[in-house]
């Protein structure tokens, strides 16, 4: 009898220890598969771009409302409005997964925020979706603590997964499946955000609003307590709630999306990212609007408008606003964005101010050291790197370094950071718009000249040009000679320069040069190279870090030129000696002594130049400054024409944006370096430089070659 007992006794204890082992294992399997749905989901999410010409990424998909596995076709899928959350199946086929069923063979349910839903025929998308997007669906557990709701750290959920269980004792009507109706429903019989309670839990005492109707049904938003929708986790096996589930919040989406190489990027990158090429967009057509105004002597086209009506830190003087971006996604002037970028204006310009001199030409605003008639500013991910909550949408929770400048407490703003970096989410980013351009109409009679020989250069202020060499009847004369403007430029973000030239006798050639003005490095404009093949740039006082585009017009082997006609890019050869500065090919490859481009490099091309044409030249720089590896990256490109089959020569001198997004017009040289400080005390290598001309000639030959139309800005 013991031993009956005890058999007994065993078989009961294992048959129940296997009942809840296959109870465990169900469970485990079921929430795999909401996990595999859950990843599925964001995924959709951060490709939705990829997927949706012109799009930003962050959508989620609607529900599947007539069980067909996708929610594609059904008039009604969203609904109208961004308060909704909408809820029906999953929509598996949609989202490339094998199945819709957990692990006891119910269909997955999917409930979406309004906030984040993609509208399947594309009549409509709520905007604006960023990393601040909150979602509208509170989680909390089986014992009904919060895990997560809108406006805390993670910003509520956007989505929730469910696996509904068997059917409790009030849902004894849901509707038996078939081959055509896997689920138990189709569109010919009723609709799944008819039916959803159900297969769903629905406690409407745990709903924190005051409307009537039931979870999750179409509800207007008319404040932040009213748009919640509580969803609570179940418990497998439980009588009154066995809803199991999964959900996604707004951090989840966005630390996906935040990853991906086109929307982390420099704008100049491949792929390029979308931040910043958003900023490069939105600069360029408020630049258009601002030059618009200077050329039509008024500022009514541009006068910001602020974030929102109620917004108090919206500020004006009597010398300059601020306030949020003016519609930039219309105009005629060239000062709209692109149409691929038309929607990331629109669901990420709440990130933007906007501030603007009121006089013209008045300057009133330092940007990075350069004095600007407006500035744009970027306001970066929290620094919190979470979702700002609805209280937080102020101007102080947007910018920290900036904030001075944006209410009035300063007029500059200078920051390292130059564009939207991974590494710094979170930076003020500041943008000079309408800079002064320096000019041969303007600044013409500031130009100070250096060099040795006797008229090797000279500059004609009625004329407004440079002659650079001279004809000598009888006797040549050995000489070089250099014209630089005599104030330092910021180089911040990059420069922009455009000038012609016209040969009337070939010589040696000339140089366009830049040179660091840090007084450690060059104390003044009295510097000037060597003459003959040196052509005023190498073997003198010039002394680097600095950038040459030599323009070339004699062969001269000992500096590896490839012909007697070419252009090229120069840096300063070897530290060892400055008589190499302009010999292509050579410099050690350093950031402290970068390689001068080799005759067979793209930094390197032959370049007919015939006596008496016009050749106009456009070199576009731009520049960025790590301050934690105190290194910056150059890009250099230089496009030359004698005449203009794809490009027009007012396209060569509009310097409000790269000549690439202008016109077709092929690049002639191109390199890029990274520049290490110097060691001599002197910090951020050409943080400033000075901008000039030089030239040489030697006693075997003179020359004689007019710049004319000069101009030059910052980016």
């Amino acid at each position: 009898m013991l031993i009956i007992v005890v058999i007994g006794s065993l078989y009961m204890v294992t048959s129940q220890l296997e009942v809840a082992s296959r109870k465990y294992v169900r469970d485990d399997a079921t929430f795999r598969v909401l996990n595999l749905a859950k990843e599925a989901l964001i995924g959709y999410a951060a490709t939705y771009r990829d997927t949706n010409s012109g799009e930003v990424f962050g959508y989620l998909p609607c529900p599947d409302i007539d069980g067909d596995g996708s929610a594609n076709g059904f008039s009604e899928d969203c609904g109208a409005t961004d308060s909704t959350v909408r809820i029906g199946l999953l929509p598996f086929k949609q989202l490339g997964l094998p199945s819709n069923t957990d692990a006891d063979g119910n269909c997955l349910w999917y409930a979406v925020s309004g906030t984040f839903k993609a509208s399947s025929n594309g009549t409509y998308l709520p905007r604006p979706l960023n990393w601040d997007t909150q979602g509208q669906i509170e989680i909390r557990d089986s014992n009904d603590a919060l895990i997560t709701k809108p406006d805390d750290q993670y910003g509520g959920a956007a989505a929730v997964i469910f696996s509904v269980g068997p059917p409790q004792a009030n849902q004894s009507d849901r509707l038996p499946a078939s081959d055509t109706a896997p689920c138990g429903f189709s569109l010919a019989s009723q609709k799944a955000d008819a039916i959803y309670t159900r297969y769903i839990e629905v406690d409407p005492s745990k709903q924190n609003r005051a409307l009537s109707e039931p979870f999750p049904g179409p509800f207007p938003v008319p404040g932040p307590t009213d748009a919640i929708v509580r969803v609570v986790q179940g418990v497998a096996g439980s009588n009154t709630n066995n809803d199991r589930l999964v959900w996604i919040t707004p951090k989840e989406i966005f630390d996906r999306v935040k990853i991906r190489s086109d929307f982390k990027n420099a704008s100049s990158a491949t792929p390029a990212g979308q931040i910043n090429t958003l900023i490069d967009k939105v600069k360029v057509a408020l630049d258009a609007r601002i030059t618009a105004d200077i050329t039509s002597a008024t500022r009514n086209t541009t006068v910001p408008t602020p974030y929102a009506a109620s917004d108090p830190e919206t500020y004006s003087s009597p010398d300059r606003w601020v306030g949020g971006l003016p519609d930039v996604t219309q105009g005629s002037l060239g000062e709209a964005i692109s149409t691929d970028y038309v929607s990331y204006f629109n669901n990420w310009s709440d990130h933007f101010r906007y501030t603007l001199c009121t006089d013209l030409n008045s300057y009133c605003l330092s940007i990075n050291g350069v004095n600007c008639d407006g500035a744009l500013f970027f306001g970066g991910e929290s620094i919190t790197g979470l979702p700002r909550s609805s209280i937080q949408r102020q101007l102080s929770n947007y910018f920290e370094s900036a904030l001075s400048l944006l209410t009035g407490g300063t007029i500059s703003f200078s920051s390292a950071n130059t564009a939207y970096s991974d590494s710094n989410r979170s930076a003020d980013l500041g943008y000079c718009l309408a800079p002064p351009v320096t000019s041969f109409a303007n600044n013409i009679g500031q130009f100070q000249t250096s060099g040795s020989g006797a008229n090797v250069i000279s500059i004609d202020t009625v004329g407004k040009v440079i002659d650079l060499g001279q004809l000598y009847a009888g006797s040549s004369v050995a000489g070089a000679g250099c014209a630089w403007y005599p104030t330092p430029m910021a180089f911040a973000s990059g420069l922009r320069a455009y000038f012609r030239y016209n040969i009337a006798n070939k010589g040696q050639g000339f140089t366009f040069a830049l040179a660091d003005a840090n007084a450690v490095r060059n104390s003044s404009t009295a510097m000037c190279g060597g003459t003959g093949s040196y052509l005023g740039y190498a073997n003198g006082s010039i002394h680097p870090p600095k950038i040459g585009f030599e323009f070339d017009t004699s062969s001269n082997s000992s500096r590896n030129d490839p012909s007697s006609n070419h252009v090229g890019i120069l840096y300063w050869g070897t530290t060892a000696s400055a008589s190499d500065d302009n010999t292509h090919g050579v410099g050690a490859g350093s950031g402290s002594e970068p390689v001068n481009p080799s005759k067979t490099s793209a930094g390197v091309s032959t370049f007919t130049m015939n006596i008496g044409d016009n050749i106009d030249v456009r070199i576009d720089i731009t520049r960025n400054y790590d301050t934690s590896t105190q290194k910056g990256s150059y890009n250099l490109k230089v496009y030359m024409a004698a005449s203009f089959p794809d490009c027009t020569r007012t396209d060569f001198q509009n310097l409000t944006q790269d000549l690439s997004a202008l016109c077709p017009q092929p690049i002639e040289v191109s390199d890029s370096i990274v520049l290490d400080n110097p060691t001599d005390g002197g910090g951020e290598a050409m943080r400033t430089v000075y901008f000039g001309f030089t030239n040489a000639q030697s006693f075997s030959g003179d020359q004689q070659i007019t710049i004319s139309d000069f101009q030059i800005r910052n980016r």
